[in-house]
């Protein structure tokens, strides 16, 4: 498991020069990053717009995730505490207020 979470270190944090698998991942977000912005661009919302707010966002989720996942990693000071300390450092927080909006209206179509 450890082993696992290292390897996820080395592509989210770039860690390794020129290694293929994190380029392809820092391209892939860029993308999702870009498509993402998409459904905002337009006054009414279609079937299509909403599938790419929901996929976006669920990426967005993940990567949030993977990031929680691997913060003692980047702070080995922490040590267990990084667990607790990573939801309020800064990119964390930037993080899951721009995630926040997106999940309040999925969580509430949910309901109705």
């Amino acid at each position: 498991m450890i082993k696992l979470r290292k390897k996820l270190y080395d592509v989210l944090e770039e860690t390794k020069d020129n290694d293929i698998v994190t380029k392809i991942y820092n391209y892939f977000m860029m993308f999702i990053i870009v498509v993402s912005i998409i459904p905002i661009c337009f006054k009414t919302q279609t079937a299509l717009l909403n599938v790419i707010d929901k996929v976006s966002v669920g990426i967005f989720i993940m990567d949030y995730c993977f990031r929680w996942i691997i913060y003692d990693f980047k702070k080995p000071g922490f040590k267990r505490r990084a667990f607790i300390a990573y939801p309020f450092s800064f990119f964390a927080v930037i993080d899951i207020l721009s995630i926040l909006p997106s999940i309040t209206v999925m969580s509430y179509e949910l309901w109705i």
